[in-house]
């Protein structure tokens, strides 16, 4: 029992201490495969493959970094794999051949593929830093068969940075490029996929890969890339420090770790010291005999076999046999001079022991076949060699019989001895009864007392009180350490758990993981604000959010919620204007839309607000305010596809009016993009209905409408005929000018106007 509760102790102090130190690859280093793409290449003479890695703000994802050697001699396609091998095109966005990066834009945005955050702080802060090589190397490819996940198929390599220092072996080696000095293994494929570190975020990109030191390979420092990607306005997750893991933050808990681990070692020797001390003593026959001179005399035979005698015997009692009585399954206690048969769990052949009808395909096997076996045994021991095998005495059997004969023992002991080893079956004795009665055991020395064979165990003094004393306190202590490393392990595996809750953004699970904890000490309290921060911004509580940051400035994934915040407020104030608008209510909205970007220092002409003007723009054309949408996207025409949006303000509204009956207004929307070839055809049909309505309104007796719409197309027709006869008609009274009504009235008649000449 005590040894039990030994072991017990043992197992659990070893699975916690090692459950706390957590696995030997972060889970954030594990997460960061479905991040990592598989890169192939169309060249001149077939295909070159290569890694890379996703980057942005959030899902999806629309760009890809990796190395320039990768891409360098592309002659066609560039096929980025992801997910079950889902295959997407990209074209090189970005080409920095002196740095050997490249910044790949996927065709088609992958919406299932979370982006790696970027170090952002100094390089020389990473020297000595744990990290991990993720790729796909050619030799793995070669090796092993894909399965059906990029994700499952990423090698991962880990390693430390050795150095960080500037070198001219990256690139083109015109510059010197910030390189990392890596002992992680990398290998042809492996380029341009993400080195990480233990919180998942990426340090660098796989580059270089020695062939003369495996331990000496290099990958160019990710703050390369930074600047690249501010000026071409790519945004990218950041992190300027590690998130600090739990023990870095309590770097108590690794003394707790290595006490649990001094107390295992403890206990373990102890237990071995008590277990040699207690246990007897035994070795394998064959061991004994090989130690030995090699052989026994008969009467020492007998005695060693006696308990083993007593095993055959009860078994073929009971109709059982054996068929495993080879020396190596045979267990010797020296001290009591006695051997006893352990059965192997799993019958084999061992040459020079077993029996003929062993070896047929069919075997045919009894008590007859124990007794070949028992006297191969006593031959082995009495003779000193083995019993030939089956074979070769088929072929010739006279050494074992000169062996028997040259042996000390009357000749009935002989003949038995022989008999038992007969190749014949048919031959042998029937059980072993026979073959004991035959070699003149008695029953007394057949059948002995099994127990009284095992080792005594020492008698034991009487402990004294002291000693009682220390082992009380002894287990007290170790009970005591016991559960404090237990909870140690538990703390820092819950701990680790919910700082890559937070690092996902998992703000509930995060939450529910750090609220297991007792609130110890001031991080596990300030973790466990954090959390709620994070669920309370996914419920728009904006207010409650910055109570709970308040003072926690200093933890990265606080700046991430506060930043976020930050974010999703100037949005909801937006969206207000943008919701004013819609509603129709335009000068409210422009009051709120001047407030709001005085209170976030928004300047005119910038790209933020470029971006929220053409939302604005959006929000009045869907409010079908054309022509004020129109006025704010031709003031960005150089934003976006602000001019086009603008134009199709105008030529919406210019339909509108025009279906309205309004061709006046239509043809003055469109004044400014009359020119435009793909509006001639719009612009030839209002200006015919222009015609066709002034026409009309004459016809109509009204000619002051009627000289309003000629005046909107002078050029068109005979437009400028009307305007003449409707000039001298509006300026003269009808009394004194009867021809020119005389004119209008056969317009009327006739649907034309004869003798035009006259009136000009």
């Amino acid at each position: 029992m005590k040894k039990f509760f030994c072991v017990l102790l043992v197992i659990v102090l070893l699975l916690t201490s090692s459950a706390a130190l957590a696995a030997s690859v972060p889970q954030p280093v594990l997460d960061a495969r479905e991040s990592t793409v598989h890169i192939k290449v169309d060249v001149e003479n077939g295909y070159s493959t290569g890694s890379g890695f996703a980057i942005g703000t959030d899902t999806p994802v629309e760009y890809i970094i990796t190395n320039y050697h990768v891409i360098d001699e592309m002659t066609g396609a560039c096929m980025i794999s992801f997910g079950n091998y889902t295959v997407v095109n990209a074209t090189v966005a970005v080409s920095l051949p002196d740095r050997d990066l490249a910044i790949l834009k996927l065709d088609e945005p992958i919406s299932s593929m979370k982006p790696l955050p970027l170090y952002s702080g100094e390089p020389s802060a990473l020297a000595g830093e744990q990290v991990y090589a993720l790729g796909f190397p050619g030799v793995a490819d070669d090796l092993f068969e894909r399965s059906n996940s990029v994700r499952d198929d990423v090698t991962m390599t880990d390693g430390i940075i050795s150095a960080v220092k500037p070198s001219y072996s990256f690139g083109t080696g015109e510059r010197t490029v910030t390189g990392l000095q890596i002992n992680v293994a990398l290998n042809h494929g492996n380029s341009g996929g993400p080195l990480v570190n233990g919180e998942g975020i990426v340090v660098g990109v796989n580059t270089i890969g020695s062939a003369v030191d495996s331990n000496l390979n290099g990958a160019v420092c990710i703050s390369e890339l930074l600047s690249t990607l501010d000026a071409k306005g790519i945004s990218y997750l950041s992190s300027a420090s590690p998130v600090a893991s739990a023990t870095a933050k309590n770097p108590w808990l690794i003394p707790a770790v290595i006490a649990a681990a001094v107390c295992a070692a403890v206990v373990i020797l102890l237990a071995v010291r008590r277990r040699k001390k207690t246990r007897g003593n035994f070795v394998a026959l064959n061991t004994y005999l090989a130690e030995s001179n090699g052989k026994m005399g008969y009467d020492m035979t007998v005695y060693t076999l006696s308990p083993l005698f007593t095993q055959l015997k009860k078994a073929h009692e009971n109709g059982q046999c054996l068929l495993g009585i080879y020396p190596e399954n045979i267990r010797f206690y020296p001290e009591a001079g006695r051997a006893m048969l352990i059965p192997p769990k799993k019958q084999a052949l061992c040459m020079g022991y077993s029996a003929p009808e062993q070896y047929k395909e069919i075997p045919q096997t009894g008590p007859w076949t124990d007794v070949y076996q028992l006297g191969a045994l006593f031959y082995r021991m009495l003779t000193g060699v083995r019993l030939a095998d089956v074979m070769t005495r088929a072929e010739g059997d006279a050494e074992t019989t000169r062996n028997i004969e040259a042996l000390a023992l009357v000749p009935a002991k002989k003949e038995a001895l022989l008999q038992a080893v007969s190749l014949n079956r048919s031959e042998r004795f029937v059980d072993i009864g026979a073959f004991l009665e035959a070699l003149e055991i008695k029953a007394t020395e057949a059948v002995p007392d099994l127990k009284s064979f095992s080792v005594q165990k020492k008698t034991r003094k009487k402990m004294s009180s002291k000693k009682k004393r220390r082992i009380f306190i002894f287990s007290i202590t170790g009970c005591a350490i016991a559960i404090i490393c237990i909870f140690t392990g538990l703390f820092i595996t819950t701990n680790n758990q919910a700082y890559q809750y937070l690092e996902n953004k998992n703000y509930a699970q995060a939450y529910q993981t750090i609220s297991k904890l007792p609130e110890l000490t001031e991080d596990i309290t300030n973790i466990k604000r954090i959390s709620e921060a994070g669920m309370l911004l996914e419920g728009g509580q904006y207010e409650e959010v910055h109570n709970l940051l308040e003072g926690l400035e200093h933890y990265d994934m606080a700046q991430v919620i506060m930043n976020a915040l930050y974010t999703q407020e100037k949005a909801s104030e937006f969206q207000q204007v943008y919701d004013l608008i819609l509603n129709g209510n335009f000068n409210e909205s422009k009051a709120l839309y001047k407030e709001f970007l005085e209170k976030y220092n928004i300047e005119s002409n910038s790209e933020e607000w470029k971006e929220l003007e053409y939302q604005r723009g959006t929000a009045y054309f869907t409010a079908k305010n054309y022509l004020s949408a129109e006025i704010i996207f031709s003031g960005i025409e150089d934003y976006s596809d602000a001019r086009d949006k603008a134009k199709e303000c105008i030529v919406t509204a210019a339909v509108a009016y025009a279906n309205n009956g309004d061709f006046l207004l239509a043809l003055s929307a469109l004044e400014e993009y009359k020119n435009e070839s793909d509006l001639q055809s719009l612009v030839a049909e209002i200006t015919e209905a222009i015609y066709q309505t002034g026409y009309k309104t004459i016809r109509q007796s009204n000619y002051t409408e009627a000289n309003r719409y000629f005046s909107a197309i002078p050029d068109y027709k005979d437009s400028r005929d009307y305007l003449n006869l409707l000039d001298k008609v509006l300026l003269r009274l009808p009394t004194e000018y009867n021809e020119y009504y005389e004119a209008l009235t056969q317009i009327e008649e006739l649907g034309f106007l004869p003798n035009a000449d006259k009136f000009r």
